[in-house]
């Protein structure tokens, strides 16, 4: 008996990423669970948490860079790989997760801000049916001081639920990148 309510409960834990996907998400909460995917370095919740054009778009954006990169540097700077072929080899979730388990790991200081950071979304806007931008307010506290400052979020509708869509803050780190790889 015990075990059915154990089962029970795991299939209508409100946290549990597949009942996420099951009933409707509104763009703010998806937006809280992302955030909260940030706060405690979970790159996997994090990726499965963006739309799966996004990933691919990250994929198309940083691909052409490491093979671009003839000394292998950048593959073991950004992805934790020894290869542009396991980089190419990877999922689009993975790599994104890697991404990011990567900057984090390299840089400690990111990992602080990070686990510092709070999302509290504050409503938003949406364009066409398909698209709403999450307007939210970050408070990020870091050795003793907190900022706090407004951004907004773009999510894309994936089924019932919302998924997050790309910054233009990854275009430009793609370019940078690419400048300096680039003959």
């Amino acid at each position: 008996m015990l075990g059915f309510v154990a089962l029970g409960a795991a299939l209508v834990a409100p946290g549990s990423r597949s009942f996420a996907q099951e009933r409707s998400e509104t763009p703010e909460m998806v937006t809280r669970q992302f955030g909260a995917a940030m706060r405690t370095n979970d790159w996997v919740g994090t990726a499965e948490l963006m739309h799966p054009d996004a990933l691919a778009r990250f994929r198309g954006m940083f691909l052409p860079i490491v093979t671009a990169d003839s000394t292998g540097k950048l593959c073991e700077r950004l992805f934790a790989t020894r290869s542009t072929a396991e980089v190419a080899a990877l999922p689009d979730a993975e790599l994104f997760a890697r991404f990011f388990r990567t900057l984090v790991s390299g840089a400690p200081e990111v990992s602080g801000m990070f686990a510092g950071a709070d999302v509290l979304p504050v409503g938003h806007v949406l364009e066409g049916n398909d698209v709403a931008h999450v307007v939210f307010r970050m408070k990020v506290a870091a050795d003793g001081v907190t900022i706090t400052k407004v951004q907004a979020m773009s999510l894309r509708r994936s089924g019932k639920t919302w998924r997050v869509l790309l910054s233009g803050d990854f275009e430009g780190l793609a370019a940078a990148l690419a400048r300096r790889t680039g003959p």
